[in-house]
């Protein structure tokens, strides 16, 4: 798990509470923050906070630091499962092309049209 993923999750949780009309000040305040540490890590790609900063910033979207990791988890998972679901699409299509080649060259052996 990198900060990118972590980041990417926590933005999508504030655009979700800024939708429902929340600010960063809002948020902030709610975690014992000020607002330029919730701006901060929203605009960081490189760095994350402290871990004392992240886990304020979760509590000031409302949620707890389990239910954001949980999210965070199943998000991952299902990453996962659409990555092994293309890998195995991809790995289907080639065994179909060699498969479509050796009936090519086995028609071409015996002398008859291929399918």
């Amino acid at each position: 798990m990198q900060w990118e993923q972590i980041r990417a999750l926590y933005a999508q949780l504030f655009r979700a509470a800024k939708a429902r009309g929340e600010t960063q000040t809002t948020i902030a305040q709610r975690g014992g923050l000020a607002q330029n540490q919730i701006s901060d890590l929203l605009r960081n790609a490189d760095y994350g906070p402290t871990v004392e900063i992240f886990v304020r910033a979760v509590a000031g979207l409302g949620i707890s630091l389990s239910a954001f990791f949980t999210a965070l988890e199943q998000r991952d998972a299902v990453r996962l499962q659409d990555e092994i679901a293309a890998r195995e699409a991809d790995a289907t299509e080639r065994l179909q092309k060699v498969e479509r080649s050796l009936r090519h060259a086995l028609a071409v052996i015996h002398r008859q049209p291929p399918r």
